[in-house]
């Protein structure tokens, strides 16, 4: 439209009137009706145009340009103080509990449920070795009616300790003992996998997944570690089906880091955008795909997963 209203405005100034079709000159009052309507005609050409436009196969199948790892990092820093904070007030709740328990003479259950609260406070600080020691003696307090009265989540809590300490043996063996106690028990079979999975016995892994899917078909972690394991097993396309569906699954935080101040990290859509980018490579997708993938890993955990 600017165009032709701009050809229309040097036609009348280089005649210094308008122009007839027929070339004789043309009354004002017609001249400005045809002007009038070819704006208009303009006007409509190019609104149909913007209705109907379709992008070209290039323009749809190429990424978009995002912001740098940089920007994002610096605002996904700003949620770490408001978690801090949040862990320092649990783990304070849960030393007045304890004291509170040991100068009531409580039970030796009773005070064994308050090592394991404070122990998992310890877990979430990633503060291990101050939650193996809280476990240790939550053990030994609940297994005072024998082995099998102890809570099978103290088992399967310190193993998830154990693993973040790099002792996968150890580990593995916690998470068998909780499975023991409670075989449906869903955060030792997660944590079963995922070490079988580091263990590179990726069978063993498949299984216990496949069996956490049969308790809770909407886990993400389980679809994520079959994903994970699928992927070991070298059978990349059902990988990548399996991370679409734990993708489709996960909780999507609002991706107000985009286009406002804020980015909500999201490890665990980070991972599997992480792995998407591994299998997609591996398949020989188109490089703009893998790359794409790598920059969404990126966006839901930078410090993890730094672009080049």
């Amino acid at each position: 439209m600017k165009y032709m209203s701009t050809s229309i405005s040097k036609d009348a100034a280089c005649t210094g009137k308008a122009v007839a079709v027929s070339g004789k000159a043309a009354a004002p009052e017609r001249s400005a009706f045809f002007r009038r309507a070819l704006l208009l005609t303009g006007a409509v050409i190019m609104t149909g145009a913007s209705l109907f436009w379709t992008p070209s196969a290039s323009a749809q199948t190429q990424p978009t340009q995002y912001p740098d790892s940089a920007s994002i990092a610096a605002e996904a820093s700003r949620w770490a103080p408001i978690r801090l904070t949040a862990n320092d007030e649990s783990l304070k709740n849960c030393n007045n509990t304890l004291e509170q328990k040991k100068t009531a003479n409580a039970t030796p259950k009773e005070i064994a449920r308050a090592l394991f609260n404070r122990g998992s406070v310890f877990l979430g600080m990633e503060r291990y070795n101050e939650a193996i020691a809280d476990f240790n003696e939550a053990i030994r307090l609940d297994s005072t009616d024998g082995p099998d009265s102890t809570d099978a989540r103290a088992y399967a809590n310190r193993g998830y300790a154990y693993a973040a300490l790099k002792n996968l043996e150890q580990a593995r063996s916690d998470f068998e003992q909780a499975l023991k106690l409670d075989p449906k028990l869903t955060k030792a079979l997660i944590g079963l996998g995922n070490v079988m999975n580091e263990l590179k016995l990726y069978k063993r892994a498949l299984a216990a997944f496949d069996e956490t899917l049969k308790l809770e078909p909407n886990n993400v972690q389980a679809h994520t570690g079959r994903a994970d394991a699928l992927f070991g097993l070298n059978l990349d396309k059902k990988a990548l089906a399996a991370i679409d569906t734990a993708i489709a699954k996960t909780p999507q935080a609002t991706m107000r880091g985009l286009f406002e101040d804020d980015v909500e990290p999201n490890p665990p859509l980070a991972k599997l955008y992480h792995l998407r980018s591994m299998v997609l490579a591996k398949l020989r997708r188109p490089a703009w795909q893998v790359n794409e993938a790598r920059y969404k890993a990126n966006q839901f955990d930078p410090v993890q997963y730094p672009l080049d």
